[in-house]
C-alpha cells in the first residue's frame, strides 16, 4: 500500500519513548484545504449538471412549440380570403380529425401557442392576464381564481369532454363564456387565424367554433372558447344539463342536478350557427 506522503512527527512519552506518530500541523492543514477544494468542486460540478439539464429541457419546450409553428399552414392558399367554412374544413381535410375519438386533450404549451398566434394575428391587444390556466379553465367570477366546475377528460364515444368537478345544483352558474370566449372581428381575421395554426389545431378549431348574436335581431359574431370549455360536448334533450341563458347569452346554467363525475353537456343548437351571416 503506498504511504502518504504527509510529513509526521513523533510524539515523546514522559518515559522517554516515542508514540504514534501524527502529521505535522502545517501539513494536515494543508490536507484538509485539498479536501475542502475537492469538495467544492464537486458542489460546482452537480450545479453545472443541473444547470445543462435545466437548459436542455428549456430547449426542448422552445423546440416543441417552433416544430409546431412550423407545422401551420406554411403558404395560405390563393384566394384564402374568399374561402367558405366548408371550403377551409375540405382543404385542411378535417374529416378524420373530426372523427378521431382518440385526439389527446391539449397540454398548456398548446393552449399557449393557440393563444399566442391569435395575439399575433388577430388582436395584439388581447391580454391573457387569467390567473387560471386553460387545462382548467379560467376564473368563473372575474378577479376570483377559481375555475368553473368542470374538468376535461377523454371519453370512449364522443373523446374530449368535460365533467362535473363536484355535484352541481340546478340553476347554479356552470360556464360564463361572456368573459372567457374570445370574438373575431370579422371572417377575414377568422380565416387568417385558421390558416397561421398546426393543421390538427386548425381542424380542432374549425370544430369548436360557432356564430353568436350578442342581442336580437343584432350581427352575428364568430367565437371561440381558448380553453377547456371548447370540449363541452352536444346531447340528447333527455341528456342535456347546461344550457345558456337564451341563444343571445354566453352565461350556462345547469338545468337540473348534477352530480359529480357526470358529464356536462348542452344542445349545440341553442346558437344558430349561420357561416354565409358571417361571410363564411
Amino acid at each position: 500500500m503506498k504511504r502518504s506522503s504527509i510529513q509526521t512527527e513523533r510524539v515523546p512519552d514522559p518515559d522517554g519513548s516515542e508514540r504514534q506518530l501524527r502529521p505535522s500541523p502545517s501539513k494536515a492543514k494543508e490536507k484538509r484545504h485539498r479536501q475542502s477544494s475537492s469538495q467544492n468542486n464537486y458542489v460546482s460540478i452537480i450545479l453545472y449538471i443541473t444547470l445543462l439539464a435545466s437548459s436542455f429541457l428549456l430547449g426542448r419546450v422552445f423546440l416543441t412549440r417552433l416544430q409546431l409553428r412550423s407545422n401551420a399552414v406554411a403558404n395560405f392558399p390563393e384566394g384564402w380570403e374568399a374561402y367558405t367554412y366548408l371550403d377551409i374544413r375540405k382543404y385542411l381535410q378535417c374529416t378524420e380529425r373530426s372523427r378521431d375519438n382518440n385526439k389527446p386533450l391539449l397540454s398548456l404549451e398548446d393552449w399557449q401557442l393557440f393563444r399566442d398566434t391569435y395575439t399575433r394575428v388577430v388582436d395584439r391587444d388581447h391580454k391573457w392576464d387569467d390567473a387560471v390556466p386553460p387545462t382548467l379553465g379560467y376564473s368563473l367570477e372575474p378577479g376570483i381564481p377559481v375555475p368553473p366546475p368542470f374538468y376535461a377528460k377523454l371519453t370512449t364515444d364522443k373523446g374530449r369532454g368535460l365533467f362535473a368537478s363536484r355535484d352541481i345544483k340546478k340553476g347554479e352558474l356552470i360556464h360564463n363564456g361572456e368573459h372567457s370566449d374570445v370574438i373575431f372581428p370579422d371572417s377575414v381575421a377568422w380565416r387568417r387565424f385558421v390558416f397561421s395554426l398546426p393543421k390538427q389545431f386548425a381542424c380542432d378549431l374549425t370544430d369548436w367554433n360557432w356564430t353568436q348574436q350578442f342581442r336580437k335581431n343584432g350581427p352575428y359574431h364568430i367565437l371561440v372558447g381558448p380553453n377547456i370549455s371548447s370540449f363541452m360536448n352536444s346531447g340528447r334533450e333527455v341528456k342535456v344539463n347546461a344550457l345558456p341563458d337564451s341563444e343571445t347569452s354566453g352565461v350556462f346554467h345547469a338545468t337540473r342536478d348534477i352530480e359529480k363525475g357526470e358529464e356536462i353537456l348542452t344542445n349545440y343548437n341553442v346558437y344558430p350557427t349561420v357561416w354565409e351571416m358571417v361571410g363564411l
